[in-house]
């Protein structure tokens, strides 16, 4: 070590390696949601060896040169993994499949490939392999150069399949705020950032005095430790839902959203679900419930979880979140339009009516009539715009 801030590099390395392997502890021992997880814990795991790689160049690479490059490749693991804890987080019933694994196969053809040139040079030459980015070999330092953006590729697959999973939310939950994925949206863009950071850094390398990849970890450890904590707060999430024994009637699914044209509900059926469903929405009230989902309604009408999906999505053009919803906001309306004395607070009546949130009450109340709901009562409105 040559001067200060090898030493704050290495206690910066130190901290994120004992809170990525804390972090990764934790989230095993975490039983909801377990499957998903433990693949999170290994990446932090993972993340937790890249750290203390670092370390070991600051320190003892020259002590032990065999261990020269041992990590590289191994950021093309963390986006598989990553999109295999999103995958299994919207539903751990889901099973991976040889086209999921296929997405390790970059890492694997990396890895493998790039040893096998490290382990045919002395470690001298190893060394300097590296330190160039693999000039002398073009075809493994095109390798060296694509990795940022095969890690990219794959972050766009994952934000893609955190949209549909939060869509998959929304057919079965009236309230989401704690189950929605929203902010994994916010984890992926960082990776994404971190990207172009190592992009940059690539290109003006020549001008700076440190090793470019420092900063990066650095990046990534914060990040990732973002994503262990809000993780280990985050409520089971179950799109599947299972029937429990008073629950006989609704029929389990693996995915609600299947294919509707082998659901065998004709249009006759389906006009006599929309009737019912909408006598049982006036009669019994259901929405005021604000624990309501789809299994529950569909155990009231008596009829199977796929076919009040199909009758929502196909013939109402609405997922359950939005029906419910408009029907609390019809609520909402009609208990402001009787409290003309305003004795009671617009969030007490928006609760009355089947909201718990008051941040998702004015953002659906506000998409729906396109003002907020103190706009509404101050204008003394009956009707939508």
């Amino acid at each position: 070590m040559n001067n200060y801030t090898d030493y704050i590099l290495i206690a910066i390395f130190s901290f994120g390696t004992i809170q990525s392997l804390t972090l990764s502890t934790l989230l095993l021992k975490k039983k909801p949601n377990y499957r998903a997880n433990s693949l999170l814990a290994f990446a932090l795991a993972l993340l937790g060896v890249e750290l203390l790689y670092c370390i070991y160049e600051l320190t003892m690479i020259d002590t032990y040169p065999q261990f020269i490059g041992s990590t590289i490749g191994i950021p093309l693991l963390y986006a598989p993994l990553f999109y295999y804890f999103v995958y299994l987080l919207g539903d751990e019933t889901r099973v991976l499949k040889l086209k999921h694994y296929l997405l390790l196969l970059p890492f694997f053809l990396f890895y493998g490939s790039m040893q096998f040139l490290l382990h045919s040079h002395s470690i001298i030459e190893r060394l300097n392999l590296i330190d160039n980015n693999f000039a002398e070999h073009k075809f493994f330092s095109i390798l060296v150069a694509l990795l940022p953006i095969v890690v990219a590729v794959f972050m766009f697959l994952v934000i893609a399949e955190i949209r549909q999973i939060n869509k998959r939310i929304k057919d079965v939950y009236s309230k989401i705020d704690f189950k929605n994925l929203y902010w994994l949206n916010s984890f992926s863009f960082g990776i994404l950032i971190a990207i172009v950071l190592v992009i940059t850094l690539h290109l003006i390398e020549h001008l700076l005095p440190f090793n470019i990849k420092y900063p990066v970890f650095i990046f990534m450890s914060f990040w990732f430790s973002f994503l262990g904590y809000v993780t280990l707060k985050q409520p089971e999430v179950k799109i599947h839902i299972n029937n429990s024994k008073d629950e006989e009637i609704a029929t389990s699914v693996n995915d609600i959203k299947q294919s509707y044209s082998r659901s065998g509900l004709s249009d006759d059926e389906a006009k006599v679900i929309i009737v019912n469903l909408k006598n049982l929405m006036e009669t019994e009230k259901p929405y005021r419930n604000p624990d309501l989902n789809l299994n529950q309604l569909a155990i009231k009408l008596n009829v199977s979880l796929h076919n009040l999906s199909q009758v929502l999505n196909q013939y109402l053009n609405q997922n359950f979140y939005d029906f419910i919803n408009s029907y609390r906001a019809e609520e909402f309306i009609r208990l402001m339009e009787t409290d003309k004395e305003k004795r009671y607070s617009i969030l007490a009546l928006s609760y009355d009516a089947g909201f718990n949130s008051k941040t998702a009450f004015y953002k659906i109340f506000k998409k729906i009539y396109n003002q907020t709901p103190s706009e509404y009562r101050d204008k003394g409105l009956n009707n939508p715009q």
